[in-house]
């Protein structure tokens, strides 16, 4: 429900970097963004100093037309897609539209990074506790050994046995196993 910009082109142009990184305000704030976080349709502002409902800001001062269109996954909105002219009458429907084809296939290849990241994240820890597991230990193992070759470093590695762990578990239960581990 906040208004963030995660990347922009054009704003260090204007002397505007500074504002653009630092944009933290409600969703509320922006009737554009609001009413297109409703729909999960694009949306128009042909001239913005001719609607009633467009907010002149200090950022925002020098647009002069409007497009933007929601980021959606899985039902979900992730954020916007916008653009923006000085000039008015820049942007149409039509854009608008192909804008949002554009924000459609962004909220696919996010929502499948995301799913990447899950399945490399589970496929590394186990799913009880939380724990890196073997593959983890693996990876890792591989990567420090290539950076110790690499570096020409000498490399330690010590590995601990818990004896009778099973029977610890098995008296004191998992959470306690799983706080020992």
């Amino acid at each position: 429900n906040r208004v963030y910009i995660g990347r922009s082109r054009g704003y260090d142009q204007m002397g505007l970097a500074d504002e653009a990184a630092s944009l933290s305000v409600p969703l509320q704030s922006y009737v554009n963004l609001e009413r297109m976080a409703r729909s999960r349709r694009p949306a128009v502002v042909s001239d913005t100093r001719a609607d009633p409902e467009w907010v002149i800001t200090a950022l925002g001062r020098h647009i002069g037309s409007w497009a933007g269109a929601p980021i959606v996954a899985r039902g979900q909105l992730l954020g916007f897609i916008s653009l923006d002219k000085q000039e008015p009458n820049s942007y149409a429907p039509a854009q608008a539209e192909r804008l949002a084809s554009f924000a459609a296939a962004a909220g696919l290849a996010l929502e499948n990074a995301r799913l990447y990241a899950e399945q490399q994240r589970l496929a590394i820890t186990d799913v009880l506790t939380g724990i890196a597991n073997r593959r983890h230990f693996d990876l890792v193992l591989a990567r420090e050994l290539s950076r110790s070759r690499r570096f020409r470093r000498p490399l330690g590695l010590i590995i601990l046995d818990l004896d009778n762990f099973k029977a610890y578990n098995d008296a004191h239960g998992h959470l306690a196993g799983d706080e020992l581990l």
